[in-house]
């Protein structure tokens, strides 16, 4: 064998997930749930790919995750390449026609945006907008890949992305529901098999005798049980709630609704989806 080759097996061997390429597919759907639904909201015209962002900081996790060097040195190399991609995103709205001068003119705008939010004016460049959900879809999608990845719980992953997703439901309301559902079945399967790959890590230390199809028998089975239990619950009545939760919505909500106006200033170019109450004088 040559050195080449050994070289070629070795870096082989080492990013072949122990987790199994089906479980890269899980949390690669999972994600995509999430980026769809944001790209169907249509917030802004002229909306670039952010099913391209997803992809590319899922290959960076799984990329850092296989490394053997600690995740305080790989967290902040994650953060400048996601700084690259989302100047690499906004800048499909700019007019320069060099790839540096687009990024200067996303830099040059994105600090006179924040000039609006210092001293309390409004800003109408969507701009801002998109480079603000581009990173945040960023950092989800990270965080989510990097708990699958090398994390230690199995539910773990499944928060960022669904955290993100909720938010956007709520603006969107009664719009996007399908990809609610896919997110919550994708969730359940993933759960199920990073629960298996844990309890398989400890049949290997104790040497217990796996099979061969367990964890397709286990994929299958959580498949099926994941989509009938989803299909019962969504079919169940929604009751509204009682007079003492609203309320103790309306009080946990109330900070929130000084920093949505904020949010509105600063984001003046971004429509409502959501319908607003109205309010006479």
């Amino acid at each position: 064998m040559t050195p080449s080759t050994a070289r070629w097996r070795t870096l082989h061997q080492r990013l072949t997930p122990y987790e199994g390429w089906s479980t890269v597919a899980l949390v690669s759907l999972l994600l995509l749930a999430m980026a769809w639904a944001m790209e169907a909201s249509h917030w802004v015209p002229q909306m670039p790919s952010l099913t391209r962002a997803v992809l590319l900081a899922l290959a960076t996790a799984f990329v850092f995750s296989k490394l053997p060097l600690p995740g305080l040195l790989l967290h902040p190399l994650s953060l400048v390449v996601g700084a690259a991609v989302v100047i690499w995103q906004a800048s499909h709205l700019t007019t320069q026609l060099s790839l540096l001068g687009r990024a200067q003119e996303v830099v040059e705008r994105l600090d006179l945006w924040l000039g609006a939010t210092r001293f309390g004016t409004i800003s109408v460049d969507i701009l801002p907008f998109v480079a603000m959900l581009v990173a945040i879809l960023w950092l989800t999608s990270y965080l989510a890949a990097w708990l699958a990845f090398r994390g230690r719980h199995a539910w773990l992953p499944v928060v960022p992305g669904g955290i993100v997703l909720l938010v956007t439901l709520n603006y969107t309301p009664g719009r996007l529901n399908v990809y609610f559902f896919v997110y919550l079945l994708v969730a359940l399967v993933l759960g199920a098999r990073l629960n298996y790959l844990k309890q398989r890590r400890a049949w290997q230390k104790s040497g217990a005798y796996q099979g061969d199809g367990v964890g397709l028998s286990f994929a299958t089975e959580g498949f099926l049980l994941a989509f009938v239990a989803l299909l019962v619950v969504w079919q169940l009545p929604v009751q509204r709630p009682e007079t003492p939760v609203r309320q103790a919505w309306a009080r946990l909500s109330g900070p929130f609704d000084s920093f949505q106006s904020e949010f509105n200033r600063v984001f003046a170019s971004t429509s409502s989806l959501k319908p607003m109450p109205m309010h006479t004088f």
